[in-house]
């Protein structure tokens, strides 16, 4: 069994520097030993006892990185809100519910500094070992997105086996679930740390292939096995104003002034949370609907192109609408209409707020920056054309750089034709379920037309990325007849299986 690059990002410490090796089928770490030098022992790679012959032989099998995380807390997930929520969709309802309110979120970045190996000592038992940094050697940067939840304790109410208690349960209650499986994992903590407890819910976002040893890589199959197929569309850079830039926008003149004891925050309730609501619209609605996530971006397919625009230029007039009923909220106290009466948009605050500034002098020049404030005009959501083709790498005329960037295509195009396989089939397993719950009776030659439409749309992007329709059509063709296709949607409903074999021969 060979390791992934993303499985070497996930067991990396995202906590603490660290020195690891990456062996073709494992990570191993190294701690250093309490008289200098790095201790490895032959428990750690699968050996009963050591010799400086198969030492030396594991570590030239093996890449070693000095890895430094960093952490930065995020106030909202923003461009990473697509990812995350295809993972919690994925989560039983219980443990969902849990982590859609988490404690944090964090993007960790890790840098990975290969360096050289030198034994200094061993034994039977174990091993002493070196690390120099590496001439030439690789730097690598790779990404993940934490979410956790942390139980706080103290001394007379520990929590410090409370989320440890809860992954165990989650683990044997869902042995199905993937996403609990295998990105998920607790710490417990004592002492200085206040006796509690955190459950993480870790996703990697970037792992470089060149983290895994060649000899870990599988074999590539031959080039008339896989040929890279000719992919065209369109690649989507966003970038979405976010509540930050009213952090950023508005406080400067309040600095260290404050109200009682609260300090001042001039946005706050409805408005300050509905920039997190319009992008999250954006990244967990209108993206996954017309996108596909190809692993470094998201790329519409040509025939989605006006119907993702028309979305874009929908969603930038919420944003400018949004910036108006903010300005008009804050310089005249005006409330939207149209606003849930829950919402809260503190107007009392708002007022008191004023009322202090001005007495301070300070009115006029506040009304000057809410004026200036844009919000719309930062909404960034640009296509860029985008196609992968063999023919490319005839602009090149040394073989090696023809064969390397051959290499680079083919597996991009494995990642881009499996990103939309695994989004079609989605899109079909939903298609089917809504035919089972129509049933028989209610398959309308309405309901019937619009669910071929649909079914239309599915079939041009399984053929916009080369993938065979052939499978599609004769759903298509089922659909003829709603006795038929309610039948087999009821039982794909009953075995997965069906709908994975029916996606896997496309």
């Amino acid at each position: 069994m060979t390791l992934t690059p993303e499985e070497v990002v996930f067991r990396t410490n995202s906590d603490s520097k660290s020195i690891v090796f990456v062996f073709p089928d494992k990570l191993v770490y190294v701690e250093e030993g309490a008289y200098g030098g790095y201790i490895l022992k032959p428990k750690d790679v699968g050996l009963e006892e050591f010799t400086e012959g198969v030492v030396s032989r594991l570590i030239s099998n093996a890449r070693a990185f000095y890895v430094v995380p960093e952490i930065r807390e995020l106030e909202d997930l923003g461009e990473y809100a697509v990812i995350a929520q295809r993972f919690l969709n994925t989560l039983p309802e219980k443990v969902r519910k849990k982590f859609e309110n988490p404690s944090g979120k964090e993007l960790i970045t890790y840098k990975y500094v290969e360096v050289d190996v030198r034994i200094k000592k061993c034994t039977e038992n174990y091993a002493v070992l070196d690390f120099e940094s590496k001439p030439n050697g690789l730097k690598l940067t790779a990404k993940a997105l934490r979410l956790y939840l942390h139980w706080q304790g103290s001394r007379r109410y520990p929590e410090s086996t409370t989320a440890g208690r809860l992954v165990k349960e989650w683990k044997l209650e869902f042995p199905d679930n993937e996403v609990i499986q295998k990105y998920m994992y607790a710490k417990n903590y004592t002492g200085y740390r206040g006796r509690g407890s955190t459950i993480y819910l870790k996703i990697v976002l970037e792992a470089p292939r060149e983290l895994v040893p060649t000899s870990a890589v599988a074999p590539a199959t031959t080039k008339k096995e896989i040929r890279p197929i000719a992919i065209k569309g369109f690649l989507v850079i966003s970038r979405l104003p976010s509540k930050a830039l009213l952090n950023a926008a508005l406080p400067e003149i309040f600095r260290n002034i404050k109200i009682g004891k609260k300090e001042i925050r001039l946005v706050m309730g409805y408005f300050y949370n509905k920039l997190g609501t319009l992008s999250r619209k954006f990244y967990c609605q209108i993206l996954p609907e017309y996108a596909v996530d190809a692993g470094f971006g998201y790329i519409v397919p040509k025939d989605k192109v006006s119907l993702f625009l028309r979305e874009v230029d929908e969603l930038k007039k919420e944003y400018e609408e949004f910036e108006q009923q903010l300005k008009d909220f804050l310089l005249y106290g005006r409330i939207p209409l149209d606003i849930d009466k829950r919402a809260k948009v503190y107007r009392e605050y708002l007022n008191i707020v004023m009322e202090y500034l001005k007495k301070h002098g300070k009115d006029e020049e506040v009304k000057k920056k809410i004026e200036s404030l844009k919000i719309a005009e930062r909404v960034r959501i640009s296509l860029l054309p985008f196609s992968i083709d063999y023919s490319i790498i005839e602009e090149f005329v040394d073989d090696r750089v023809k064969a390397r960037v051959s290499k680079e295509i083919e597996t991009l195009s494995r990642e881009i034709v499996e990103a939309a396989r695994k989004r079609i089939e989605e899109r079909v397993m939903r298609l089917l379920e809504r035919v089972e719950k129509l049933g028989v009776e209610k398959l309308t030659e309405k309901n019937v037309e619009v669910l071929k439409r649909e079914l239309d749309g599915i079939i041009r992007e399984a053929e916009e990325f080369g993938i065979d329709s052939a499978p599609l059509r004769k759903l298509s063709v089922a659909l003829e007849n709603p006795e038929d296709i309610a039948k087999t949607a009821m039982e794909v409903k009953a075995s997965s299986e069906r709908l994975k074999a029916l996606i896997k021969l496309m």
